[in-house]
């Protein structure tokens, strides 16, 4: 896997030992920060650089994150303030120092922290001279995704902006995602996952799947729905054979689920389409998985990753 590693430069020593001169008059408490070697990936790409852990919630230093998501830092003395914008273009590489241990974390109400125009001011942290916020506040006001991977214990930002997006579907793929104003609108995006379906007479089917998921102006959604077949003893679905779907979706907030309907079919390769079985996509917070119409007793084909 390739690793990245990322500079800390002199602008961000900069914006730490300012943001450490404080207004007498500013509120000011400070918790116990814990260093962690926890992981972290953007697009795919694993990033040498571990957070702090403030009150379960990972903290990373403000000019690594923003140079890892593409991002330019500015910092005003008068009023004390960061500004992080969105470049959209590649990461950078360079050096980060990682400490350990734990040390005190001071959060200054003094200091405004804004990322692409979105105040999210509360969540700066300063740790051994240095500005840190949590990566999912600051992925998510520049249009990004932050989720927390159990297995790997890594931190998986999706950028759609900045992804290296295969040829094959850059007609799908969904590049803008929504403000996230309720749970909702964690179900935009892309998506994948891998099934296996065994049937009762002795027939499989591997199958890798990508969903891609917009919304349209009416509150439904319009999804393509992607299978790409990896294994299979069926004479008419065979291994590498593929199709694409349009299908239509409606959310139930209650039950935090997408059910989808067929609209029409985009195209087949080496694969003849019978039919469509609706399929069932239930988020849970900031994850989806995924319920094959195709498949009997409900079983779940379990979590699908953003790409």
């Amino acid at each position: 896997m390739i690793i990245k590693k990322i500079m800390v430069g002199i602008v961000s020593a900069v914006i730490t030992v300012s943001a450490l001169n404080t207004s007498a008059f500013a509120a000011r408490r400070t918790v116990t920060a814990t260093f962690s070697d926890i992981g972290m990936e953007i697009n795919g790409i694993e990033y040498d650089m571990h957070p702090v852990i403030i009150n379960g919630t990972s903290y990373f230093p403000i000019r690594t994150i923003a140079h890892a998501l593409s991002c330019d830092v500015e910092w005003i003395s008068a009023p004390k303030q960061i500004i992080i914008t969105g470049r959209n273009t590649p990461s950078g590489t360079g050096e980060f120092e990682q400490a350990s241990g734990t040390a005190a974390a001071i959060f200054d109400n003094g200091i405004r922290l804004t990322a692409d125009g979105k105040d999210i001011s509360e969540a700066v942290a300063i740790v051994n001279n240095r500005s840190y916020v949590p990566l999912k506040k600051v992925a998510e006001a520049l249009g990004a995704r932050a989720t927390w991977q159990v297995e790997k214990r890594t931190v998986q930002v999706v950028n759609p902006k900045t992804a290296d997006v295969d040829e094959s579907i850059k007609d799908y793929y969904v590049y803008d995602l929504p403000d996230i104003v309720s749970e909702e609108d964690y179900i935009v995006g892309n998506w994948k996952g891998y099934v296996e379906n065994k049937f009762d007479n002795g027939d499989y089917r591997n199958k890798n799947v990508e969903w891609f998921i917009s919304k349209n102006s009416d509150g439904t959604y319009k999804i393509i729905y992607r299978c790409v077949v990896t294994a299979s003893n069926i004479l008419d679905q065979p291994a590498g054979g593929e199709f694409v779907l349009e299908l239509k979706g409606k959310y139930d907030k209650s039950s935090h689920t997408l059910t989808t309907e067929f609209a029409k079919p985009i195209s087949a390769k080496n694969y003849k389409f019978t039919g469509y079985n609706p399929d069932t996509l239930i988020l849970d917070k900031e994850i989806l998985y995924w319920i094959d119409g195709g498949l009997q007793d409900g079983d779940t084909n379990g979590q699908l990753t953003r790409f």
